[in-house]
């Protein structure tokens, strides 16, 4: 097995270890067990410390936000506290955990496709943050799918799909395994009855990385108004149908007939691809039981009740105006949580006075609260660590336990769990510093 180096909460940058006076302070946050040494005078994005020094250098150095360390993207063109996000700098990154290209280069060699090599997640998300994957491959189809999966096995490698990035809140350092990025035939989708252009049509047949406004264009070419309540939703259809994505009282599972997986486990790919029907595919609010089946290759779908084009256009635009009055313009994930059952979990981050809190970059909309954006420079610690506060204050308040919606996954692709304990934070003022701890 080849394997990539290996990075546990325990070895990691932020992993626990003596701590500094604050998240964004003078303390340090790789920690005294780190493979960066046993120094914490550097602040992860504070402003003592020397520096990338392996010593007494913390994660980023000095400089706040403008550090010198190198520093991995957030967005294209920087990173979250060093100097940038440039090619060379995330080559230096990974280099810390010894995880060097030449050895990526070397492991890539003996994929059945193409692959890229740190490419940076931060580009491919809408929070834009996290570092690079250290590898990413573009399946076109089933058939190279099930290949890079198998290849990913073999090799000890974590793989991860991911669909539009519009749910997801990737690791600060990164995916350590192979990532997929669907194309080819994914990104098609067909007709399966109605007249010339689909007009009349009923049905289709949609690749999992087909994108929910590409749905949206044929339920409207064909008179039918099944989507026009969820125009608006970003993403594509894979990550859609395993979240149940929904809007204004529509969610995907109402629409969809049968869903294709591919039963891919850590071993790799345990049989052929199988059709799931609605009923199968457990759809629930915000969830349904599709990701433990495998990778969802694609979907037949219902494209609702038949309409007049400008009835169907006209609850688009409602929809739309109204979603871009509740949610806000920067970079976000849209609902970081849940809405608890007879409850929203917006009103209760607002009841705890939490709108605008900030934890770096990170800032709880002042528009709606259930929405966490990067207001610039965020790293995805950053809004780990607001998400955790709100959870705290709303649990402590009220003793509602709120589940994250936002898939936030650790450098193996593996969702972080909560902590609980509380987030050792100042509640005071504006800005809220928090010491993360191993992982929350």
């Amino acid at each position: 097995m080849t394997g990539l180096p290996h990075m546990d909460a325990a070895s990691r940058p932020g992993s626990a270890g003596a701590a500094g006076a604050g998240f964004g302070g003078t303390g340090g946050f790789s920690g005294s067990g780190g493979p960066f040494g046993s120094g914490v005078s550097g602040g992860f994005s504070g402003s003592g410390g020397s520096g990338v020094s392996f010593g007494s250098g913390g994660f980023s150095g000095s400089g706040g936000s403008g550090g010198s360390g190198p520093g991995l993207p957030t967005a294209p063109g920087r990173g979250p506290g060093g100097g940038g996000g440039s090619h060379a700098a995330r080559r230096d990154a990974w280099a810390w955990a010894g995880m060097v290209p030449k050895t990526l280069e070397s492991i890539a060699a003996s994929s059945p496709s193409a692959l890229e090599i740190l490419a940076p997640l931060a580009w491919m998300t809408s929070f834009r943050t996290g570092g690079p994957a250290a590898l990413l491959g573009r399946p076109g189809d089933a058939e190279e799918l099930a290949g890079l999966a198998s290849w990913a096995s073999r090799n000890g490698l974590p793989f991860l799909v991911l669909g539009g990035g519009t749910n997801l809140l990737a690791d600060d350092m990164g995916f350590r395994g192979l990532a997929a990025v669907l194309s080819g035939s994914f990104r098609k989708a067909s007709y399966l009855d109605g007249g010339e252009g689909g007009r009349g049509a009923s049905r289709i047949l949609a690749g999992a990385g087909v994108r929910l406004s590409e749905v949206a264009d044929m339920a409207r070419a064909a008179g039918r108004s099944g989507w026009a309540r969820l125009r608006g939703i970003p993403g594509t259809l894979g990550g859609a149908l395993v979240m149940n994505a929904g809007a204004n009282g529509t969610e995907t599972g109402d629409l969809t007939v049968s869903v294709k997986v591919l039963p891919v486990t850590g071993a790799g790919v345990s049989g052929a691809a199988a059709e799931i029907g609605r009923e199968g595919a457990g759809f629930r609010y915000r969830g349904s039981d599709l990701a433990a089946a495998g990778v969802v290759l694609g979907a037949e779908l219902l494209l609702g009740d038949p309409a007049p084009e400008e009835e169907i256009r006209r609850l688009e635009r409602e929809t739309l105006d109204a979603r871009r009055r509740r949610l806000p313009a920067e970079p976000s994930a849209g609902s970081v949580f849940r809405n608890p059952e007879g409850d929203s979990a917006g009103r209760l981050v607002d009841a705890c006075g939490l709108k605008g809190r900030r934890i770096g970059g990170a800032v709880v909309s002042p528009r709606h609260a259930n929405v966490i954006v990067n207001a610039g420079g965020a790293t995805s610690s950053e809004v780990r660590a607001l998400a955790a506060l709100a959870r705290h204050e709303v649990l402590r308040r009220f003793g509602t336990e709120l589940e994250a919606e936002v898939l936030m996954l650790d450098t193996r692709g593996v969702p972080y769990p909560w902590r609980t304990s509380a987030p050792r934070a100042t509640l005071s003022g504006t800005a809220a510093r928090a010491v993360p701890a191993a992982r929350w």
